[in-house]
């Protein structure tokens, strides 16, 4: 009597680890590859490294899944058009611009009718770049520091197109204890442009602004072009201010090589962000993302002939460390994507 109970006890232990298994296998096991699935992933202005790249990505996981259709979309309108087509949600996939908590700062009191950290939310599918912040500025202005253009009332033509680079600015000047409204008083300007776009660089070119704080893919060939004509001057950000920024708007610290520009003329000291292919919210199932991951993994010989800055981003020990800085950002890992690089042992 006393050995059948101890039997079905063994039984049900037995029962219940098995469960326990299948739950698991459940949770992290490869789910099922959606068939035909059409993605629309939205890239930047056409001509520039960042819409290059979203012809890669979408190149890729047609390579992997012939049954897909990727459609990889530009943006004409520059930022104003990604933040449009993640409002309509008529894109899928895009590849970050900036911070998302830089993003909530600079965009939740603009857009007053929307709840902008829940219906512009969006969740990160897998690394793109890092992208360090260039503070850029003409030789001819004969700023030396960051320093200078507040402390010597320096009346700038300051390039400015909407995602974020205002705002890092902003930030700068709060760091020194000057506000946009005192920089507008002794004569700066807002011009829009984006030295990181084509048409940004020919102006900056003609000298139609002299100040550009960006985050960019370094080297930017578009910046060697203009150094060639507009001789380029890189402002290192101090100690005191990067640890400012990292904690203010979730940017990363880090060093450019001397090397990395002709321009430079020692080692960059500055933050960067760490870039990511995001999904708008609601719009890549578990599932998709899941093999969205795979596809590119699968891909990286083909993605690393045609891209440097994924050849660099989209390795395996790069992972952990990406995963934890969407932290500092306040972005979240998609779940699907996040189950792909668990089952890969990549992450815990």
């Amino acid at each position: 009597m006393k050995e059948g109970a101890n039997m079905k006890k063994w039984e049900f232990f037995v029962a219940v680890v098995i469960v326990a298994l299948c739950l698991c296998t459940t949770a992290w096991g490869e789910p099922q590859r959606p068939k035909d699935a059409t993605l629309d992933l939205l890239g930047f202005v056409p001509g520039t490294p960042l819409q290059a790249d979203a012809e890669v990505m979408g190149m890729a996981l047609m390579r992997e899944y012939p049954d897909w259709r990727v459609r990889v979309l530009a943006s004409r309108k520059g930022p104003a058009g990604l933040l449009e087509a993640r409002q309509q949600k008529s894109a899928d996939l895009f590849i970050q611009l900036g911070p998302w908590k830089a993003e909530k700062v600079v965009y939740t009191p603009i857009f007053k009718h929307l709840n902008y950290e829940r219906d512009m939310a969006y969740e990160a599918i897998a690394p793109h770049s890092t992208r360090p912040i260039h503070f850029l500025v003409l030789k001819d202005t004969g700023l030396t520091s960051v320093k200078d253009l507040f402390s010597k009332k320096f009346p700038a033509r300051i390039a400015y197109d909407g995602l974020g680079y205002e705002i890092v600015l902003r930030k700068i000047g709060e760091y020194y204890g000057v506000t946009w409204a005192d920089m507008e008083a002794w004569g700066c300007k807002h011009v829009v442009a984006n030295p990181a776009t084509p048409t940004g660089a020919d102006m900056m070119k003609e000298k139609a602004f002299n100040v550009s704080v960006l985050y960019s893919d370094a080297p930017n060939p578009l910046l060697l072009d203009v150094n060639e004509t507009a001789s380029l001057r890189m402002l290192p950000l101090e100690e005191g201010l990067r640890n400012f920024l990292v904690e203010q708007l979730g940017f990363v610290k880090t060093v450019l090589p001397k090397k990395t520009y002709k321009f430079l003329e020692s080692d960059y000291v500055t933050v960067r962000q760490e870039a990511s292919l995001c999904a708008v919210m609601g719009k890549v199932s578990d599932a998709m993302a899941y093999y969205i991951c795979k596809g590119l993994w699968n891909q990286r010989k083909f993605i690393a002939t045609e891209s440097r800055t994924l050849a660099e981003t989209l390795v395996v020990e790069n992972i952990e460390g990406w995963s934890r800085a969407l932290a500092d950002q306040d972005l979240k890992l998609h779940p699907g994507a996040f189950n792909y690089y668990h089952d890969q042992g990549w992450i815990k």
